[in-house]
């Protein structure tokens, strides 16, 4: 829960990290709003809200624990409420490239990584943040390891890793 990167492809269906690391920000629109929005999760419930797309609510300002009742949308201001849906098919609208009936898009480069409960409730799935080529951060999205079409991506990703790993041992 808490605060962290930024939604595109899916931001509220996985679980994030601890505080710090579960706000995102995506132009997105869902349940008629055609706005871009900021995404935070919930460090009681996990679940995700959307947030006005407004400078109080970058996720470098949001508090470090962050909960429902802090939501300025009081239909979403508790646990108890539904959470937000995230709609997909906006993110179409901004294709860059287009093959047959699927969008691709490229990769600038992977940012971070975290596992989040898979959408069928079994087990965890890997996630990278993506940064998008020919889009600024506000597009970085949270997305499946395999929706990473190029492999190469992932293994200069984990090579990264490997060094930081050393100093935790």
């Amino acid at each position: 829960g808490g605060r962290g990167g930024r939604g595109g492809a899916s931001p509220p269906a996985p679980e994030g990290g601890g505080g710090g690391e579960g706000a995102a920000a995506a132009d997105s629109e869902s349940e008629g709003d055609d706005a871009p929005c900021y995404w935070a999760q919930c460090d009681r419930c996990d679940k995700w809200r959307r947030l006005p797309f407004e400078d109080r609510f970058r996720p470098e300002r949001l508090p470090k624990k962050w909960f429902c009742a802090m939501n300025p949308n009081g239909a979403a201001a508790s646990c108890d409420a539904p959470e937000d849906e995230f709609d997909a098919d906006a993110e179409e609208e901004a294709s860059s490239e287009s093959e047959g009936d699927e969008t691709v898009y490229s990769v600038d480069r992977l940012l971070a990584q975290r596992w989040a409960v898979a959408p069928s409730g079994g087990g965890l799935v890997r996630q990278f943040l993506v940064s998008w080529k020919g889009f600024g951060a506000r597009a970085d999205s949270w997305e499946d390891e395999a929706a990473i079409l190029d492999p190469a991506l992932v293994r200069e990703f984990d090579a990264q890793l490997e060094p930081m790993a050393a100093l935790d041992e």
